[in-house]
This record gives C-alpha cells, sequence and structure tokens, in this order.
C-alpha cells in the first residue's frame, strides 16, 4: 500500500481542491482551497472544504472551534453540507456549547433543498427533541468466535469432477 504524499496530480478547475480532498492529498486540497479563497473570497465550497479538513485534522491540526468558524461562514453563503456540518456539530457541542435550538433551525432551513439528513432530523424533531442516539458499548467477548462449518466448494459445469479416491500400492493387501 502506497500513501499518497507530495503534491497531488489534479487539473486545475473548480473542482480541484475537492479532488484533491477525495484522492487523499489533504494538503494539496488545502493549498487548493486557499487559492480559491483568494481568486473568490465569497467562495462557499472552498470554505466548507476548509472546515472539513480542520474537522477531520487532515492537512491542519483538528481544531473544532476553526471548523465551526468556517461552516458557519460558507453556511452564512448558502452552502448546504456546511450548514448541516454545522448542525451536527452544534446538536453535539462540538466547536462550541450545545445549542439543540441552533441546530434545529440550520436542520429546518435546510431541509426544504432536499438534503436529506436534514430532512431526516427536521421531521423526526417535529414528534421528539432533537438528539443524537447514543450507542451502547461494544461487547467483548472473552472467547474466540466459533468457527463455521466452510461451505461445500462451488463447482462449475466446466470444473473436472472430482478424482475418486484411490488407495496407495503400499495399502492393498494381496490374498494369499
Amino acid at each position: 500500500m502506497t500513501l499518497a504524499t507530495g503534491p497531488a496530480p489534479v487539473a486545475d478547475g473548480p473542482d480541484a481542491a475537492f479532488a484533491a480532498y477525495q484522492r487523499g492529498y489533504h494538503r494539496t486540497a488545502y493549498a487548493e482551497a486557499l487559492k480559491r479563497l483568494r481568486a473568490d473570497p465569497a467562495d462557499a465550497a472552498a470554505m466548507a472544504l476548509i472546515g472539513q479538513l480542520y474537522l477531520d485534522g487532515v492537512a491542519v491540526k483538528p481544531n473544532d472551534e476553526e471548523a465551526a468558524r468556517w461552516f458557519a461562514l460558507a453556511a452564512e453563503r448558502g452552502d448546504a453540507p456546511a450548514r448541516f456540518a454545522l448542525g451536527v456539530m452544534r446538536l453535539d457541542g462540538k466547536g462550541g456549547p450545545k445549542d439543540v435550538d441552533a441546530a434545529k433551525a440550520l436542520f429546518e432551513r435546510l431541509a426544504p433543498s432536499g438534503h436529506a439528513g436534514a430532512r431526516t432530523i427536521s421531521a423526526s424533531s417535529r414528534s421528539a427533541p432533537i438528539r443524537r442516539a447514543s450507542r451502547p458499548p461494544p461487547t467483548i467477548s472473552a472467547a474466540p468466535p466459533t468457527p463455521a462449518t466452510p461451505p461445500p466448494p462451488i463447482r462449475l459445469a466446466c470444473s473436472p469432477a472430482p478424482a475418486k479416491a484411490s488407495r496407495s500400492p503400499t495399502s492393498r493387501r494381496r490374498a494369499g
């Protein structure tokens, strides 16, 4: 397995920063997003990408407050993924104090745009208050799992028939 190092082989264009991010070239994605912001200070997609880089802690030190700031800037400019990410952060209390009302407002503003996550959260919040589902910790068994019986081998029509078991010459006894 090789790790992505050095500058990313991405073409210039509106998606160069996101393409680099998807390929794992996080430093290149950060540099491309900053280049896009210098060219257009209102580039919401570049702001959202920088927020994601801070949230993930790749190419930059992880910093929830900085991620929330970038997501808020992008959300103000109408970026749907940034608005959703900011809502989840507010719901979890990451990057600032926990604020369920602010999260709910972000999700409700986002739901009409068709964002599936926001629609689901917004619809469920009408009947019950919004809260993150907590998962129980995984249970660890002391005994290893019992291996299942392996399935029989798959025999294709073009496969040779299995060989018949034959006796070895030393195992035959002559009657005598």
